[in-house]
């Protein structure tokens, strides 16, 4: 327990009270990055009573540079575009979402993809 409360302080409550106002204190050992380095053993808050880990560790994962975000987030926004461009229009979504006449005796209203309903015949 004194281990999650040591990383509680020094990982989220240094930075905190860096945004709140008190700003940094340019001392190295208040870092909270001291139980992040390769090769020493997992902090106890990362595992439950039991022993299995439940908490993933972040040690180790690559740190996304510049250009290859800025790459990534256009090739998103193109993604998306396409995505978009190749929707069906409203019309077109009009059409499939109507009720066939057989078998809908029982059904008076049709509904569309919105969640609209729109009484038939009246």
């Amino acid at each position: 327990m004194e281990e999650l409360r040591e990383h509680m302080e020094e990982a989220h409550m240094v930075p905190m009270s860096w945004y709140m106002g008190d700003g940094p204190m340019h001392d190295p050992d208040r870092s909270g990055l001291q139980a992040l380095r390769i090769g020493e053993p997992l902090p106890g808050y990362l595992f439950d009573a039991q022993g299995n880990q439940v908490t993933p560790d972040i040690r180790g994962q690559p740190v996304e540079d510049k250009a290859s975000r800025k790459k990534r987030s256009k090739r998103l926004r193109q993604f998306f575009a396409q995505v978009n461009a190749n929707l069906p229009s409203e019309d077109e979504d009009e059409d499939e979402n109507k009720y066939s006449e057989e078998g809908t005796d029982s059904i008076a209203r049709d509904e569309t993809l919105d969640g609209t309903y729109r009484p038939e015949d009246e």
